[in-house]
């Protein structure tokens, strides 16, 4: 019996492996390397439209609950300032909470003069196409037109009452609560 001579079939090495050119499809990949089908692809389209659409939906919320701590934060860094210049100076202060901004200033003079401006700040963050937040308060003394103006005494540094001022709804707003006796303020999450 003769043995017939045994050819070398004709071979490449792809991604490590050894195949031969017959195994190939008309694609020019292995078998078993292929694309991702329409389907997997509307898949995965799908899911990442609902999460975007989520993020979108709650994107309103984090800004509101941003703002009303930022101006929460300014507000107790304003009767901050106003109780420093009531002890170094020897004048009351009036620290108002606007909806544009944060002011803590000298009292108006009996004279008329217009009042000394210590600190000024924007009350919350400028995001475009967001509303500035009116503070509320639960003092009604405090309470001018769209804000609050609470007023530190001499020589004490202490504010004229005790309350709170509040920014944002409940569950995202801030409150900074105001100790009468002692000045003190305390920032805190509206529940």
């Amino acid at each position: 019996m003769k043995r017939r001579p045994t050819h070398k079939r004709a071979t490449e090495k792809t991604f490590g492996e050894e195949v031969s050119f017959k195994d190939r499809q008309v694609s020019g990949l292995p078998r078993g390397i292929g694309g991702h089908t329409l389907l997997e692809l509307l898949v995965t389209l799908t899911v990442l439209l609902v999460v975007a659409a989520v993020a979108a939906l709650s994107l309103p919320e984090l800004v509101e609950g941003e703002q009303s701590r930022a101006a929460g934060q300014a507000t107790q860094a304003a009767l901050a300032v106003g109780q420093v210049q009531v002890l170094s100076v020897g004048v009351p202060v009036e620290v108002e909470a606007r909806a544009a901004e944060i002011r803590a200033g000298s009292s108006p003079s009996p004279s008329g003069s217009d009042p000394e401006v210590i600190l000024a700040m924007p009350s919350s963050l400028s995001i475009a196409g967001c509303s500035p937040l009116i503070p509320t308060m639960n003092v009604n003394r405090w309470r001018v037109g769209d804000g609050a103006v609470v007023g530190i005494t001499w020589p004490f540094a202490v504010p004229n009452s005790a309350g709170s001022i509040m920014y944002g709804s409940s569950g995202r707003g801030a409150r900074v609560v105001v100790r009468v006796g002692s000045g003190l303020t305390r920032r805190e999450l509206l529940q």
